[in-house]
Order: C-alpha cells, then sequence, then structure tokens
C-alpha cells in the first residue's frame, strides 16, 4: 500500500478532525438546544470511557468521541441564535415553515441551521428540515407567497410556487 496520503505525524490511530462549514452557524431555539445536549451527552460518554491498553476497541471509541465532543463544541461556541418570532409570514426567512406546491403537488419545509437540519427526524420536526445553506432553501429566501421561485438542481431546474408562509 502506498504511504503518499498518509499523515506522517499523526498516530496510526487518529482519525482526522470533522470538518466544519464555512458558513456563519445560524440556529433556531430548538437548534441550540440540540447542540447543547449532543455536547453534554458527549462529555457523559468520554468521561465513562476509561483508556483501556488491552482493549484498542475501547482506545478508538474514546478517540472517535473526543474528536465529536471538540466538533460540536465547537459548532455551539460559533452558534447564532435566530428567533423569528413575531416576524410577520410574508417573507420566507431563517426558521420559516414554506408550504409549495411543485409538479408533484404539496410539500413542506423548515428552513433550518445546518445541524439541525442534519439531525432532523419525523419525531423531532413538524416538518421537514432543510438547512438555509441548501439549494432548495436559497431559492425560497425572501420570497412571498404566491411568488413562484426557482430550484436549480443537477437533475434539471424545477419550478415551486411558495403557498405560505409561518413562524413557529
Amino acid at each position: 500500500m502506498s504511504r503518499a496520503f498518509i499523515r506522517e505525524d499523526a498516530a496510526p490511530d487518529e482519525e482526522p478532525p470533522r470538518p466544519q462549514s464555512g458558513q456563519p452557524n445560524y440556529v433556531t431555539s430548538h437548534g441550540l438546544e440540540v447542540l447543547r445536549e449532543r455536547v453534554a451527552a458527549l462529555a457523559r460518554e468520554r468521561e465513562a470511557l476509561k483508556p483501556d491498553a488491552a482493549d484498542p476497541a475501547a482506545g478508538q471509541r474514546l478517540r472517535r468521541v473526543e474528536r465529536d465532543l471538540v466538533h460540536y463544541q465547537g459548532r455551539l461556541d460559533s452558534a447564532i441564535l435566530v428567533s423569528p418570532g413575531g416576524r410577520p409570514a410574508d417573507r420566507v426567512f431563517f426558521g420559516a415553515t414554506v408550504v409549495y406546491r411543485g409538479a408533484e403537488g404539496e410539500s413542506r419545509v423548515r428552513i433550518v441551521g445546518e445541524d439541525e437540519a442534519a439531525d432532523a427526524d419525523g419525531e423531532r420536526s413538524p416538518s421537514p428540515a432543510l438547512s438555509w445553506t441548501s439549494p432548495l432553501a436559497q431559492a425560497f429566501l425572501g420570497a412571498k407567497p404566491g411568488e413562484r421561485v426557482l430550484w436549480k438542481r443537477p437533475a434539471g431546474d424545477l419550478e415551486l410556487e411558495v403557498l405560505s408562509i409561518s413562524y413557529e
């Protein structure tokens, strides 16, 4: 095996740090709470894991937890809380729930921060969550109800109509 792409200064079992987004880390209040919960859970997990020279898997798990803890603590430290409360539902901004119609009928999405969108699941989210940095969210930002937007996507552009906007 070629060693051309192996860092010489890294320990053999060391994993590279998780990449951070170059975008501002906007979060909803729910997204901020999710980040806080994740950091606390990882800190508890790190405390529970003891390095064990006889068990290399335990050491590897501890390194992964520490790497994830550094990543999510950085995301929490860089979080910019955006509270859409009281915002009139006349334009799409961060935190909006957008009901729209496309070729396949009506759909609903919530425009949230990158971490919240990545962790969205049906049990915790009233609508599918979409990162504000995604092409679909970018197409919606600034749009008004009744307005048509163009979603530029690799499979071909798609025209969508904004039906309604709400803020939780």
